[in-house]
């Protein structure tokens, strides 16, 4: 004998205490990940924007002196054996110089 059909059965909680616990675990959930955006909004605007402001204005106003420094008095060239070797030009610029050369850190040696 066929069986007959029933309808699907809708899942509905074990108990409303336990659905009222998981509802508030959920919103206490949202309001820790809130909380913790926030604090870490916070913590990014008032605390790593200026330590990075400060550290950049420090370290920029030590390579400020050092480009001064250099620019009044220039490193001399020291001819060693192993510099200056040019079997062939570069492909760019003047053919004698890479694309790091820097006029005042880099001396032109002396022919």
């Amino acid at each position: 004998m066929p069986r007959p059909r029933s309808t699907p059965e809708v899942s509905l909680p074990i108990s409303s205490s336990r659905s009222l616990h998981a509802m508030f675990q959920l919103l206490i959930a949202i309001i820790c990940r809130v909380v913790t955006i926030e604090t870490w909004r916070k913590i990014s605007l008032f605390v790593a924007l200026p330590a990075c402001a400060i550290v950049g204005y420090v370290s920029l106003k030590e390579e400020f002196e050092h480009i001064h420094h250099v620019e009044h008095d220039p490193p001399t060239f020291t001819a060693y054996p192993y510099l200056h070797v040019r079997k062939r030009k570069f492909p760019y610029g003047d053919g004698d110089h890479t694309p790091f050369w820097n006029p005042i850190m880099n001396p032109e040696p002396e022919d």
